[in-house]
């Protein structure tokens, strides 16, 4: 009995240890595979590759130097940045005859064919006043340049028109109201910057100051929750976190402040309609999407503390332009 118990242990012992060795060994091939070196890094077809720190090191053969990986101007021009070059070729003897460098627009940017520069994308670059440069898609780009290239082309096109307090915002051809979040990383509001295109910028002067939100050094939209870490207490206008009575967000329940809510069309729409003249007077305001709770007693609270009725009216998926009826 005692050896057939010595026997059972034993196999349980063995197994295990199999199990561990087979283990160990799938993770070091998986390692191994994983640990790929880069093309340039092959002294046939990079020189450079045999020195010291050779991985960051590209061969430049009219110059027969080698440069820093991703150095930008010198030996290229001002704007590009020296990169590998892609590894095409058929056979092996092509790849290896292929250069081990070339220069290219870096991420973010396209060359312009009337400038032959690299300029930024999105941004107004070469073009003139409420144009901004965009990337043409690859046919276009060869086309345009009459030359097949690795680089990224560009071309400048105008900015779509808005509604009055909307802006453009040309990533995704889209309008957002003004002085949002709108497609902006949190703590950055939506403005209109001196080339007539939307930037998200944050700073404590300017039209901005009114929503800087000094102890986080961050911008947030006026009457939502914003930065605001105390339970219903909204951001104000004069950047502060307060909630009082006389707000129309006030909730005398809950003695709390919340976001409004517009039920229209049988959709509820979250935000609050604000101008910068005036509030519950008759002129246009900005619709501005956001969220909030108590969905349903904040409507209520809203319609029975103003007789005036709003109704919005659909511009975008981000933004309503709100209207006095």
């Amino acid at each position: 009995m005692k050896r057939r118990k010595l026997l059972l242990c034993w196999t349980i012992l063995h197994s295990g240890l199999s199990l561990i060795a087979f283990l160990t060994l799938l993770l070091s091939k998986t390692t191994q595979a994983a640990i790929v070196p880069p093309p340039w890094s092959d002294p046939e077809k990079n020189p450079c590759a045999s020195m010291p720190g050779g991985w960051q090191l590209l061969y430049w053969p009219p110059l027969k130097q080698c440069f820093k990986i991703f150095t930008i101007g010198y030996p290229c021009p001002e704007t590009m940045e020296l990169s590998p070059a892609p590894n095409v070729g058929k056979t092996k003897s092509a790849r290896l005859n292929a250069p081990a460098a070339e220069c290219r627009c870096p991420p973010g940017t396209a060359l312009s064919a009337e400038t032959n520069k690299c300029h930024e994308i999105f941004k107004r670059g070469p073009c003139e006043h409420s144009a901004y440069f965009a990337p043409l898609p690859e046919e276009r780009a060869a086309i345009s340049s009459g030359r097949r290239s690795s680089n990224r082309w560009g071309s400048c096109k105008m900015a779509k028109q808005c509604p009055v307090g909307m802006i453009f915002w040309p990533k995704d051809g889209r309008c957002y109201a003004q002085y949002t979040k709108g497609p902006c990383v949190k703590g950055k509001l939506l403005v209109l910057n001196e080339d007539g295109l939307g930037e998200c910028k944050c700073e404590p002067e300017g039209v901005l100051r009114d929503y800087f939100y000094d102890p986080e050094e961050t911008c947030h939209e006026h009457y939502t929750k914003g930065p605001c870490s105390t339970p219903g207490e909204l951001f104000l206008p004069g950047g502060r976190c307060d909630c009082h009575r006389h707000l129309p967000h006030y909730n005398e329940d809950h003695q709390m402040c919340y976001e409004l809510s517009i039920i229209t069309n049988n959709f509820v729409y979250l935000g609050f309609c604000k101008c910068s003249i005036c509030m519950f007077h008759n002129c246009r305001h900005t619709w501005a999407l956001s969220a909030g709770p108590y969905l349903q007693s904040t409507r209520q609270f809203y319609s029975r503390q103003h007789s005036d009725r709003y109704t919005a009216r659909t511009v975008s998926v981000q933004g309503r332009l709100c209207t006095l009826e």
